[in-house]
């Protein structure tokens, strides 16, 4: 068993630990276990924490403990519930226009593009490819033409109505950031 899996192993079973603990528990240096700790990090496998200081005397030594995952159908089920539940409440035009633009706000909310315009548009493509949905671009005259070929949030949500809205105010949002002042990308 490598390294890696020992550290995952070890971290399932007995909870959160140290560099030098797990050192000593898996019989490797702490410079090992140092590196497989940044991969681990890395790869969001884990993540980094400190135990109050009162737990041990001097510098709080960094603590490392397994990411928490939750089933997909868990996430899937609950969204499906929320929407539900949302879109009851969504009745007149007023309210279902600050839903659609809310929810396109967050899910657009990371998106940083740098670079020129043509590079942003591509950025555009590959943060919504991440979000599960593939689009392709074309330039035109009067800017640039968005071609939704696949879509995942109609069946995650089970509204295909609020979703597309909200899908397409989305894109005009990522465009509008992506292309900036050259509209013509």
């Amino acid at each position: 068993m490598n390294i890696r899996t020992q550290i995952l192993n070890y971290l399932e079973q007995n909870g959160p630990s140290t560099a030098l603990l797990l050192s000593q528990s898996l019989d490797r240096t702490v410079a090992d276990i140092r590196y497989q700790l940044k991969n681990l990090l890395f790869q969001k496998l884990i993540h980094k924490t400190l135990l109050p200081q009162s737990y041990f005397r001097g510098r709080p030594a960094a603590w490392f403990a397994l990411v928490d995952s939750f089933p997909e159908m868990l996430y899937k089920r609950l969204i499906r519930g929320l929407f539900g539940t949302v879109t009851n409440f969504a009745n007149d035009e007023q309210t279902r226009k600050g839903l659609v633009n809310q929810i396109s706000d967050a899910l657009i909310y990371d998106f940083q593009p740098v670079g020129s315009p043509a590079v942003r548009m591509n950025q555009m493509v590959s943060f919504l490819e991440q979000l599960g949905i593939k689009v392709k671009w074309e330039a035109g005259k009067t800017g640039p033409k968005v071609l939704v070929v696949k879509e995942t949030l109609s069946d995650l949500t089970g509204n295909p109505e609020l979703s597309i809205a909200i899908l397409i105010e989305a894109i005009r949002k990522l465009i509008e950031k992506a292309a900036g002042d050259h509209p013509t990308a």
